[in-house]
């Protein structure tokens, strides 16, 4: 898929650009860049990876897997996408040192021994393996999910372990957050690089220097003119000649989250005051069978043929469900909380008219204008949908043209060059102080 272009360049203060590694737990990694992706974290990543190999800078991927039947860390080596990648097999009951010293070691074999020549900055796309982060090597770390504390502290300790689906999850990952947050705190060679204005602040709330949080824009790329096709019981569904305006929304997981429960019940609504619509939920694999069918139980049986609820899309199929309901569709985002909100994006990126919640703890909606924004209950999202469909701004391309001024795949590369400028930068001053130290108390000994 990439060509990996590994020779280092420079930018214009004469400073060498960096290589990167970039690190993400290996069970979100995709086959291939079409596949349904689990977190936003993979999108996320993928673009960084394709943005750093057009800088000449990416060194390689570093993937983490946990393994709970083996006594130390083990590297295995391997490619991904047509890059170098070491995949480090480890779990978290193992010593602190032998762990780090792993990371160590799959460092340098990524950078194919020119650790000592060449610093890397390893970006981890997750802040699991922060604490082991050998303290001499540049990091940076972009947090994507949402911290548990957060959450609990804006709605409800209960809410957060519905959220996270248990309590022994919820309180395992706010273990390992905190952990994160104490390494992220502690070490003065971790940078942040977010996207996220919400998670800045529980940052910043958290202990974390304003300096060392560096914005970049979020890496929303729709792939229009996709070849992707729908499957048959999404194409019927959704075919024009019903004469029905689609609401819809597609989402990783059918979860405490997404709130999905909103959506189908104003859907309801609509259609049982004689509006014209028909309902798509895609969401969750094949272990979430019980989730959807909650979803499907809230409907009516007279309703039933106007809603379709069906497991997570692929990307180019998404894609594909976006080009064929431009003009005629509505995405409904119903979060109750969301570090961003990659597909409500895409899809307004991709010309399909999309309604926000009005809440400060959904990042996207900071990106809309106000108009395609609702109260968040039931009564309000029914009110804005029929708003929209009797102003006919579903069929517009007003919200298009508005988030082309604040987001498009060139802000996101242009953010991402300025913030590897100044990583490059500051990792090259602070190994020339130190070597100037060196040769100070060298000189010292001498005499």
């Amino acid at each position: 898929m990439f060509n990996v272009l590994y020779p280092i360049k420079v930018f214009n203060q004469g400073i060498h650009m960096l290589p990167g590694i970039l690190v993400l737990n290996k069970k979100y990694w995709p086959k291939s860049e079409w596949d349904a992706f689990n977190v936003g974290a993979t999108s996320f990543a993928l673009e960084t990876m394709k943005c750093l190999m057009e800088m000449g800078c990416m060194a390689g991927l570093l993937f983490y897997r946990r393994n709970e039947t083996i006594a130390a860390p083990y590297l295995e080596q391997g490619s991904a996408f047509g890059a170098p990648c070491v995949t480090m097999h480890f779990h978290f009951r193992m010593d602190k040192d032998l762990v780090t010293e792993a990371v160590r070691e799959a460092v340098a074999k990524l950078m194919a021994g020119r650790l000592d020549e060449v610093p890397p900055v390893v970006y981890y796309h997750t802040d699991t393996l922060l604490t082991y982060h050998p303290e001499e090597i540049t990091a940076c770390v972009t947090h994507h999910g949402p911290f548990v504390k957060d959450f609990a502290d804006r709605y409800s300790l209960m809410g957060a372990y519905q959220a996270f689906e248990g309590r022994e999850k919820a309180e395992h990952l706010l273990e390992q957050q905190e952990k994160g947050l104490r390494a992220l705190r502690r070490s003065k060679n971790v940078w942040v690089l977010q996207h996220s204005s919400l998670q800045a602040s529980a940052l910043l709330h958290y202990g974390v220097e304003q300096s060392r949080i560096l914005e970049v824009s979020p890496p929303i790329v729709p792939k229009l003119g996709t070849r992707g096709r729908l499957r048959d019981e999404i194409a019927t569904f959704v075919e024009p000649e019903h004469g029905r305006i689609v609401l819809l929304s597609a989402v990783a997981r059918v979860d405490y989250f997404k709130h999905l429960e909103m959506l189908i019940d104003a859907g309801v609504v609509l259609a049982e005051v004689g509006m014209p619509v028909s309902v798509l939920v895609a969401g969750g694999t094949d272990r979430d069978v019980a989730k959807r069918n909650m979803l499907r139980d809230r409907v009516p049986e007279r309703l039933r043929g106007q809603f379709l609820i069906t497991e997570k899309l692929p990307q180019d199929e998404l894609y594909a469900l976006f080009a064929s309901v431009r003009g005629r569709g509505m995405f409904v985002c119903t979060s109750r909380y969301e570090t961003l909100g990659i597909t409500p994006m895409e899809a307004a990126l991709s010309g399909v008219c999309t309604l926000m919640p009005e809440l400060d703890v959904v990042e996207a909606t900071r990106y809309f204008p106000g108009n395609y924004r609702y109260t968040y209950t039931i009564e309000a999202l029914v009110g804005a949908v029929e708003r929209l469909y009797r102003e006919g701004k579903h069929a517009s391309d007003e919200l298009l043209e508005a988030l082309q001024r604040v987001v498009s795949a060139e802000r996101f590369k242009d953010s991402l060059r300025e913030v590897w400028e100044t990583l490059s930068w500051r990792t090259s001053r602070t190994r020339s102080s130190a070597r100037s130290r060196s040769q100070r108390t060298e000189s010292h000994r001498s005499v």
